[in-house]
């Protein structure tokens, strides 16, 4: 029928008006459809599926709402501590660029430092990128990890680091999590240039 109303427009009949089609769903193995299946079931799944989704999309608003109103590092860690438990996630590190604390304004930073500030349960510990790239107590502990850049449009701030979690990668839309923690770090990346200021003008 679309064909039919097609040709007719080619033809020149431009006046058509909306039509129903009767229709019906045609389960079969070429779809890749289970002729044994049971629909019930899937439609339970399917409304799991989605109640398990929207559960995810709260849970994440809610996360990007915590890590905002973060005003120190030290509120950010324990903000990302409680985002983590939320998350059901092990163990989760930041590191970022020592001079991400400089408070500078206007210049873009690409890239990671020499020098790294990595916070984590176990607390702050600086160390040189060249030697390590993880906190200390994990380089034994665990032996595959999940690396994000957290960056703006502009800047790089540095890295999360965790133990690899397949679960937690695919449940909790690992992309928007981290996209979350980089907007939450540039608001406070804007709070120390402010602070700066105010020291100076002082």
């Amino acid at each position: 029928e679309s064909m039919d109303a097609l040709l007719d427009y080619l033809d020149g009949n431009t006046e058509y008006d909306t039509r129903f089609v009767e229709g019906y769903v045609s389960y079969n193995e070429s779809c890749g459809c289970d002729l044994t299946r049971d629909i019930r079931s899937d439609y339970n799944r399917l409304v799991d599926s989605t109640r398990r989704e929207t559960e995810t999309t709260y849970k994440q608003t809610y996360i990007r709402q915590m890590l905002n109103e973060s005003r120190s590092m030290e509120e950010y860690m324990e903000a990302l501590g409680k985002c983590r438990e939320m998350l059901e996630a092990k163990e989760m590190a930041v590191c970022l660029n020592g001079s991400f604390f400089e408070g500078e304004d206007g210049s873009e930073h690409i890239g990671y430092d020499d020098e790294i500030c990595a916070y984590s349960d176990e607390g702050k510990e600086t160390f040189d990128r060249s030697e390590h790239i993880l906190p200390g107590k994990w380089r034994e502990k665990y032996k595959v990890f999940l690396f994000a850049s957290l960056r703006s449009s502009c800047d790089t701030y540095g890295y999360m680091v965790m133990p690899y979690d397949g679960d937690f990668f695919t449940r909790f839309r690992h992309r928007i999590f981290q996209e979350s923690m980089s907007l939450a770090l540039e608001k406070l990346h804007q709070k120390i240039i402010i602070s700066r200021l105010k020291e100076q003008k002082g």
